[in-house]
This record gives structure tokens, sequence and C-alpha cells, in this order.
């Protein structure tokens, strides 16, 4: 299983270091589980323009080309 952790436009916010923390904690239990660090990734230092909307007030929805950047992510991160 591959857990993939949450991130948000917010560099620093600390529902998401709570919600990843709390995923991090679990794989201990199981060897099964595969933790791919989307926040990380996505903060990784990159020029971030255009890749969040600009009207989402939560910081959680991306743009198309966002949504691009993650799925790469995540494809790359649950194939072997």
């Amino acid at each position: 299983v591959h857990w993939i952790g949450v991130g948000i436009r917010s560099v620093v916010d600390q529902r998401v270091d709570k919600v990843n923390n709390a995923i991090q904690r679990r794989m201990v239990f199981d060897e099964h589980l595969t933790y791919c660090d989307w926040d990380a990734h996505i903060h990784n230092g990159r020029d971030e323009t255009g890749l969040w909307l600009p009207t989402d007030t939560t910081g959680v929805h991306m743009t198309a080309a966002g949504y691009q950047v993650r799925n790469r992510y995540v494809a790359g991160c649950v194939t072997p």
C-alpha cells in the first residue's frame, strides 16, 4: 500500500504536519506500507507559480499544471 502524504500551498502548516506524522507513525506497524512525501516534493524549492488556484483560500486545490506535477509524482512513487 502506498500512502501519499498531504501538502497544501503553504510551506508551513500544522494541519499538514499532523496528518503526515500520523500516516508515518502508522507505517511502523506494517512493513507493506510505503510513504510518499508529497509535501516535501512539492515544496522542494521549485517555482510554484501557477501550480495553486489563487482563488482557493484553503490552499488545497491546484491548477491543471499543479495536478500534472502531482500526478507525475504519484505515478513515480507507486511504480516499482
